[in-house]
């Protein structure tokens, strides 16, 4: 009886050892953004042997809910009253407990406070992606980030692991007194194996936004359209693209949903309108379809004032082949190798910007050049598989690490 008891004991033990480990990621939830689409590529890429990913949003978002309904990854809402709710902790663990987590993914300044003081509360291990710094993390250079920056420093030493998606943003948090050892660079990763659109697909989207203009050059920005995106400065640069290629187009993609106190495709419409390119700018909003959107540009722009990451957009363009214009900041610079899979100029700098989208509009057989090193760059650095992978290997050493403490 004591052996079958024994048996029954070890085989039990090895089967929960051997269950996937579940991580419970928090997001704000009303927007959807660069942070939102890591969190669902990441839980599109776990070896389902080893984790299960689910999301705990503070807010309701429609764009969130339909990706994560999209992608079927288990997710809640519990709602974050204001900035200073620190009530929600109470509830935040009960939704971890329904969750099953085995870890707390946070990757906002404001899901890491809360997320590492659950954390605290229940011990569940805390780990923390940062994205953009969190000082930078504004849409106004002019205004700061200094209070919320302040907060996620002092508390950072709660999470066992913090991942940033950019060396700069590594070297940052380390001059700032941050252990090196916990302290580690997990580039964004994107599909470098997915299904081209058909021109089926292609056609249907030219006849939507272009029509007529099939065979005509196609500049294009897709984001979340935010003014440290730069999406005003391309307006800018578009008489200089139009002196020397006055059938050009720009297609700017992406929702203005982050800019709350006003409606920002309307005020960029209306900048457009002044500066006399109107007639030549599409604004499409959300779209899901962002591979076929980024297919038909002949290339793609993301003029970035500052505030970047290792933005996926640049990411899915390379994968897709297109040469790249961006500026030369934070994350941008990591991704695109100058003169090689894309050019790089100096932020807020229209001139400068247009000068770069001619050269490569001008240049056919050069921008190819530029887009088949740049999907080769991709598949070598910045492969979903390959985030998957170290974040998965991180996850291994924290959870090991809370279940043996030193």
């Amino acid at each position: 009886m004591t052996s079958e008891f024994l048996h029954l004991f070890r085989d039990t033990e090895q089967r929960r050892r051997d269950a996937p480990r579940r991580v419970s990621h928090l997001l704000h939830g009303i927007h959807f953004g660069g942070a939102e689409e890591v969190v669902v590529n990441l839980c599109g890429a776990f070896a389902a042997a080893r984790y299960r990913g689910s999301v705990i949003c503070l807010g309701k978002g429609e764009i969130m809910e339909r990706r994560l309904g999209q992608k079927r990854i288990p997710w809640q809402v519990v709602p974050m009253k204001h900035k200073a709710d620190l009530g929600i902790v109470s509830p935040l663990i009960a939704a971890l407990r329904s969750q099953k987590a085995d870890l707390i993914h946070t990757h906002t300044s404001r899901t890491n406070l809360v997320g590492r003081l659950a954390s605290k509360v229940c011990g569940l291990p805390v780990v923390t992606t940062v994205h953009t710094a969190v000082s930078r993390d504004v849409n106004d250079p002019r205004k700061s980030n200094h209070l919320n920056a302040w907060i996620d420093r002092v508390t950072l030493k709660w999470s066992r692991a913090v991942m940033t998606v950019s060396n700069h943003n590594r070297e940052e948090l380390l001059r700032q007194g941050g252990d090196p050892d916990r302290i580690v660079h997990v580039p964004n990763g994107v599909a470098v194996h997915f299904p081209v659109p058909d021109e089926v697909q292609l056609s249907a989207i030219r006849r939507e936004f272009l029509p007529g203009h099939h065979g005509k050059p196609v500049v294009g920005m897709l984001a979340s359209m935010r003014p440290r995106k730069g999406p005003d400065v391309l307006l800018r640069a578009m008489p200089g693209v139009l002196a020397q290629f006055p059938d050009a187009r720009l297609l700017m993609v992406g929702s203005g949903e982050f800019v709350e106190s006003e409606d920002y495709l309307e005020t960029l419409a209306r900048l457009a309108k002044e500066i006399g390119v109107r007639d030549h700018v599409i604004f499409t909003g959300h779209r899901d379809d962002t591979l076929a959107m980024l297919s038909i540009m002949d290339v793609v722009v993301l003029p970035s004032i500052f505030g970047e990451g290792l933005p996926l957009t640049t990411l899915e363009a390379m994968a897709l082949a297109k040469p790249i214009v961006t500026t030369n900041t934070e994350g941008n610079n990591e991704a695109v190798v100058h003169e090689e899979t894309g050019l790089l100029v100096p932020p807020n700098d229209p001139e400068a910007l247009a000068d770069a989208i001619c050269r490569v509009l001008a240049g056919k057989a050069w921008a190819l050049s530029l887009g088949q090193k740049g999907r080769l760059r991709v598949r070598e650095h910045f492969s979903i598989e390959k985030m998957a992978e170290r974040y998965q290997g991180l996850y291994d050493r924290v959870i090991a690490e809370n279940a043996f403490p030193a």
